[in-house]
């Protein structure tokens, strides 16, 4: 009879669309060979007449946005209709997993009783004779193991969804900055049609000014598309990271949790809803890269001069990167430079942020001095300057050095560095500047 339920079950699941988990109602086949209910599929097209498989994530063209077109899966409507019509299979395989509950395993205490109820406080599986001797006279929350499991595969199913959407989210990013690329694409070509427009005026002596002109395009626009692309690599990453524990906690439902096993899913899961919490798409920061790609135009000088033309700025303005909030909590204390064109962020609370010329976060560094100036070595170490205004050299790899420097007890101006490493240190009160070497010492 069980042989014959498990059988009846398989096929029962076999008939189920993975997005709604009902009976296929006009299945259709996607080009890798998933089937979906048509409804369901029209939920997920996209403007641009795409379908991305929630199962395998290949790419289906929609001719004309109409789902309806794609070839529909006969063999699997028929099933359908079939079990629809004799009504056999599906009441049969339910009133079986209805009588057939989930095998527990014995209380080692109480070897007549299951396992049947669940601790939260302890985040384990318990007889209820334990639940009731141990558990409750200390007031743990003790509830029916099937509950519980019910709840888990419930946040599991939350967490997939919220995973979904944001992975769908984040194609679309993608498909925008692959569109900034392609504006400056259409602008380089724009501009190398004008040069080479002026460039057959006079071919002999203006062919060498031409590829200097082009160079100088590919430098400036080279520049932005790189970093346009760059953009993507840091969200594919947390994308990756995203979909490996994701599967990681899908796998954890298949199988019975006992303790640790349990300690550890909750741990992935949590780690799950943190990653989905921090990845956050900066649209903004690739339209702006391509508007200052945009700003670049040419401008012909005719043959009078045998100069072609030049490259100019068609508006000057200023346009913003990127906008990066300091985190709850912290106030800025001084931000500077460093020789690789990093930026380092000081906190007067403690630490200093690093971040990327793109301007996105790499890393919280000397969590446990606190900063009231800052400033890079050419070797790309660190000078701080505390609240009481003694001096500290670090290295690049944040190791401290055995240095010291003699400074003035009076209200500091300003922390410098110059070009040979000597630092400077002015004084408002005492309207004096010291200089040291990075050996340290008296000034």
């Amino acid at each position: 009879m069980m042989a014959t339920s498990l059988k009846h079950e398989a096929f029962h699941k076999n008939l189920e669309c993975p997005i709604c988990l009902s009976f296929f109602k006009e299945p259709k086949n996607l080009t890798c060979s998933h089937t979906f209910c048509k409804g369901c599929l029209e939920t997920l097209l996209e403007s641009r007449g795409k379908l991305s498989c929630p199962t395998c994530r290949k790419k289906t063209s929609v001719l004309g946005g109409d789902v309806g077109r794609l070839q529909s899966n006969i063999t699997v409507r028929s099933l359908v209709e079939d079990v629809g019509t004799k009504g056999q299979v599906c009441s049969y395989s339910n009133q079986e997993n209805e009588s057939l509950p989930r095998k527990r395993n014995k209380c080692r205490k109480h070897p007549n009783y299951d396992e049947e109820c669940f601790c939260l406080n302890c985040n384990k599986y318990v007889c209820c004779m334990c639940g009731l001797l141990e558990h409750a006279k200390d007031a743990h929350t003790i509830m029916e193991a099937g509950v519980h499991e019910t709840e888990q595969k419930n946040h599991v199913e939350e967490l997939s969804s919220k995973a979904d959407a944001k992975i769908r989210n984040v194609d679309k990013y993608f498909t925008f900055i692959e569109d900034q690329r392609k504006k400056l694409h259409n602008v380089q070509e724009q501009l190398n049609c004008e040069i080479d427009a002026s460039f057959e005026e006079s071919v002999d002596k203006l062919k060498e000014r031409k590829r200097v002109l082009k160079n100088e395009i590919e430098n400036k626009l080279g520049k932005l598309k790189t970093s346009l692309g760059d953009m993507a690599k840091p969200i594919r990453k947390q994308i990756d990271e995203i979909k490996k524990v994701l599967d990681l906690v899908k796998d954890g439902l298949n199988f019975p949790l006992q303790t640790e096993a349990l300690t550890s899913h909750k741990a992935m899961c949590q780690q799950l809803e943190e990653l989905l919490n921090h990845i956050r798409p900066d649209v903004e920061l690739p339209r702006r890269t391509a508007e200052e790609g945009e700003q670049i135009g040419f401008r012909s000088q005719g043959s009078d001069e045998l100069q072609l033309g030049q490259l100019r700025q068609k508006k000057s303005k200023w346009v913003l990167r990127t906008a990066a909030p300091l985190p709850a909590g912290k106030r800025m204390s001084g931000m500077v430079i460093s020789p690789n064109n990093e930026m380092a962020v000081g906190y007067v609370e403690g630490g200093i942020a690093t971040y990327s010329p793109e301007g996105i976060i790499k890393d919280t560094i000397l969590k446990s001095v606190k900063v009231s100036a800052l400033h890079f070595m050419p070797d790309g170490g660190y000078v701080i300057r505390d609240n009481n205004n003694r001096i500290s050299s670090y290295t690049e790899f944040c190791e401290k050095l055995d240095v010291t420097f003699e400074t003035m007890k009076c209200e500091v101006v300003g922390l410098t560095v110059g070009k040979n490493g000597l630092i400077f240190m002015s004084y408002y009160g005492c309207r004096t500047i010291q200089v040291f070497k990075p050996e340290g010492g008296r000034p």
